[in-house]
């Protein structure tokens, strides 16, 4: 009988490659100094290189908030957030845009 590791598992950014963390530190990067088409444009190559980082489309969705696209905004949060069903903060933010 195989006994299971005890401890944290450790989470998704130990397993990306370093080009994905340089891409999504640059897309943040564009984001927060409101260059959002640069930002989107880093997004997409995240997602083709990382199709399941939760980062990625949480970012996506930080983008199109700040453009005022609340419906696209919603549809990227809504995939942050089925990538991460534990992340208690998303989900609660999805219900209040439910609303």
């Amino acid at each position: 009988m195989k006994r299971k590791k005890s401890g944290r598992r450790k989470g998704l950014k130990n397993k990306l490659s370093p080009e994905v963390t340089r891409k999504l530190g640059e897309a943040n990067l564009h984001y927060a100094h409101g260059r959002y088409e640069e930002a989107i444009l880093v997004l997409k190559e995240v997602v083709r290189l990382a199709p399941n980082l939760p980062d990625a489309y949480h970012t996506f969705g930080l983008v199109y908030n700040a453009f005022g696209d609340k419906k696209r905004a919603l549809n990227f949060y809504m995939l942050a957030a089925h990538l991460t069903p534990k992340d208690s903060s998303l989900w609660k933010l999805l219900v209040t845009w439910s609303m």
